[in-house]
């Protein structure tokens, strides 16, 4: 299963990337609670290498491990779920575009779920979070 999206945030990349991969400002547009396990290339919570913990409020609770696969700031991150998911695989690509309005982020997300046909209804549960 495939996520595509697109929105437009109204800051310049360098803003926009940090409102993507500081976890105090992550909780400003996300439901989610992320925080940083280990620092990436850089010292940064965004660099390539760094694992951070997502917590997904909600009736089932769900405690997510993710590491940055590539952190190159300010225009592109690359992320995968290591645990906590139920699923086979979870990978998140995400580029930052400048454009007149602010900056573009085009978010794709991979998803294998454990059981197949269930694409549809994992689509419907995660997309509404992303555009968010």
């Amino acid at each position: 299963m495939r996520i595509e999206l697109a929105v437009t945030m109204p800051y310049p990349v360098d803003l926009a990337w940090a409102a993507l991969t500081v976890p105090a400002l992550t909780r400003s547009w996300s439901e989610a609670t992320i925080s940083t396990l280990a620092l990436g290339d850089g010292g940064h919570p965004g660099g390539t290498g760094a694992l951070r913990r997502v917590h997904l409020p909600g009736r089932v609770p769900v405690d997510l491990r993710e590491v940055i696969e590539d952190g190159d700031g300010p225009h592109h991150l690359r992320y995968r779920v290591i645990s906590g998911a139920p699923v086979r695989s979870h990978q998140g690509d995400i580029t930052l575009v400048e454009v007149a309005a602010g900056t573009e982020v085009q978010w794709t997300v991979r998803v294998e779920p454990l059981v197949r046909g269930t694409g549809a209804l994992m689509a419907r549960l995660i997309r509404p979070a992303l555009e968010r």
